[in-house]
């Protein structure tokens, strides 16, 4: 191994630790750019020899609520027991898009809210279940939702700590799960 190819595993080594999003490619044109006569076998050769990979970002990790219940054994057994919840996305003919949330009582099948906005946070999702508890006079005992961000910050699982209600999140990608809140988009 000569002078020039140990400078440039150095060099591969020190730009791979740098950059380690880069590729042997990329690592090729900027190490010609730097003064280096190499053609790209050759970097590629070094690169796989020396054990370099470009590392790959982490996929986000789905957030998912903290349940008090069981989600499919949970079944309402009088009114004011389970109160579904979920968002409806629409849009106006101007193309804005409009957020729908739904409140409905599981047992009787009413619809208790419909909160329409152009945008709809967590903050104010509390505020209508307040609201909602204070015209009823009653908490419900469990509150299902999916895992939406909305449903599973710390704002939400804040009213339901305060309020006594419990919280039931439906399985990831199992919307049959909350089955009396209208589906769609």
């Amino acid at each position: 191994m000569g002078d020039d190819e140990v400078e440039l595993r150095r060099w591969l080594v020190a730009f791979a630790t740098k950059r380690p999003r880069f590729g042997y490619k990329r690592a090729h044109a900027i190490a010609r750019k730097s003064g280096f006569r190499v053609n790209r076998k050759r970097v590629q050769r070094i690169w796989r020899e020396e054990g370099l990979k470009v590392t790959h970002k982490a996929k986000k990790k789905s957030r998912l609520g903290a349940s008090t219940t069981e989600p499919k054994y949970l079944e309402a057994e009088h009114p004011d027991h389970v109160w579904a919840i979920d968002f409806q996305n629409d849009q106006t003919s101007d193309g804005r898009q409009l957020r729908m949330l739904n409140i409905v009582d599981e047992f009787t099948r009413e619809v208790l809210v419909v909160e329409v906005d152009r945008s709809m946070t967590a903050d104010r999702t509390a505020s209508v279940l307040e609201q909602l508890v204070e015209a009823r006079e009653v908490v419900p005992r469990f509150i299902r939702m999916d895992n939406g961000p909305e449903l599973t910050s710390h704002a939400l699982a804040d009213w339901c700590r305060f309020s006594g209600a419990g919280a039931c999140f439906i399985e990831p990608g199992s919307p049959w799960q909350n089955p009396y809140v209208p589906v769609g988009n």
